[in-house]
């Protein structure tokens, strides 16, 4: 997991040579750091500041950090709180960690002890909040019936995540780029036993070797260049949960590349492999994935896009989508920003890669799609034109009138003009 910059610590101890040193030593780490001297300055601080980590000494006068615990987990339930101890109070520390603590660090304690414990604090923080917010979104948008498509290639994945998703069987997700692998690799997860664990993602590809292996299983100090301090690895941090390893087959190791090597992993997971069908293999789930899209998009306007026309649908059918669900995903996005709000997206709006087809395309590819696009674009010729004069007519050939009973730009209503040779 990428650590970002902006980290927030709340250092709590009566002793002020601990707060200097630990503040020093933080705020060299990159760290944002807040200091307090007692267990009351502590929890007023909590009360005006979010933190990520809270550092506190188990002993001190008046508030103890047993309270800051208490007032951490109260205002600020995913801030993971470490115990500071000195010998003699470690069945305190223990007591507090039943309570909620993340962790205990026995006083005195050395620069890499404290880093390393604060580290694994910070990463199961992470973990927790990113599985939270999965776990808030799994009623609509992780569990089956959010699977757009009705299509027999996407009912037969459904039906292989429903038999495999509570067995102890691995799974794997095969598919080209943008076909969900990661989506549906969270759908097993929230559908299994293992649901209440964290869903803990490991990204393989580009990660070769030493970093890869450092990833999965941790490290200790020194084990390579640049492994200043020990890291625990993402499989002690899935602990009961799903570990999904994407990208698997451009991970570092070079035996992944050979065809046998792929061919043995085929294998070892046949009893539990899923084929995610390209969108193309698909393409009558198309019309049902366009409204699925808009209406996230439309979530929040005053006038949300009214849909798309058939001549638009028509045009996206029968293009082959090389980038999958996130291509289409992606150009409805750029659709609903860039039109007007209220109106209809039509084929005019479209790109025209998905009109005319891509450059580059091989011979064969193109001769399969132009008739269809033949088909699309006399289709469109034959609507637009009687459209924009019967729109032009009732407006008395005023532009303004006209574009506006056509829900398009005056800009497009000229484009439209110009195209089909309508002079004024």
């Amino acid at each position: 997991m990428k650590i970002p910059s902006h980290r927030r610590i709340l250092i709590v101890d009566d002793e002020l040579q601990v707060l200097t040193f630990l503040d020093d030593l933080f705020r060299t780490e990159g760290w944002e750091v807040k200091t307090a001297d007692s267990g009351s300055s502590g929890i007023d601080k909590l009360e005006q500041n979010r933190f990520d980590i809270v550092l506190t000494d188990l002993k001190m006068h008046g508030a103890d950090g047993i309270e800051v615990l208490r007032a951490a987990k109260k205002l600020q339930a995913d801030t993971e709180v470490i115990m500071m101890t000195g010998y003699g109070t470690v069945d305190n520390a223990i007591e507090a960690m039943r309570a909620g603590a993340f962790h205990y660090l026995a006083k005195p304690f050395k620069a890499e002890e404290v880093l390393h414990l604060v580290d694994k604090a910070y990463i199961q923080r992470q973990l927790k909040r990113e599985n939270l917010y999965l776990k808030s979104e799994s009623r609509s948008g992780h569990l089956l019936h959010s699977v757009v498509g009705t299509s027999a290639p996407i009912q037969e994945v459904i039906a292989a995540v429903q038999r495999l998703s509570d067995t102890e069987t691995p799974v794997l997700l095969v598919g080209e780029r943008g076909t969900g692998r990661s989506f549906f690799a969270r759908i097993l997860h929230f559908h299994s036993s293992r649901s209440s664990g964290l869903f803990v993602p490991v990204h393989c590809a580009g990660g070769g070797g030493e970093t890869l292996e450092g990833d999965l299983f941790g490290y200790e100090a020194g084990a390579y260049e640049g492994a200043v301090l020990p890291r625990p690895g993402k499989l002690v941090m899935a602990n009961h949960g799903t570990v999904f390893l994407s990208d698997i087959g451009e991970g570092g190791a070079r035996d992944l590349e050979t065809l046998p090597a792929k061919e043995k992993i085929r294998e070892l997971f046949a009893p539990g492999t899923i084929r995610l069908p390209p969108l193309r293999e698909r393409s009558e789930d198309i019309p049902l994935l366009l409204h699925h899209f808009l209406f996230e998009e439309n979530r929040g306007r005053k006038k949300p896009l009214r849909g798309f026309s058939q001549t638009a649908v028509a045009a996206l059918v029968a293009y082959p989508w090389p980038g999958n669900i996130r291509e289409l995903k992606a150009l409805v996005k750029t659709l609903s920003t860039r039109k007007k709000q209220g109106t209809v997206v039509d084929a005019a709006d479209l790109p025209t890669e998905i009109l005319y087809g891509r450059r580059g395309r091989k011979a064969e590819e193109a001769k399969k799609a132009a008739s269809a696009e033949t088909e699309i674009r006399d289709s469109i010729q034959e609507l637009e034109k009687p459209m924009v004069l019967q729109a032009l007519a009732l407006a008395e050939w005023d532009k303004d009138r006209a574009a506006e009973l056509l829900n398009i730009d005056v800009s497009a209503l000229e484009e439209l003009m110009r195209r089909n040779k309508i002079e004024q």
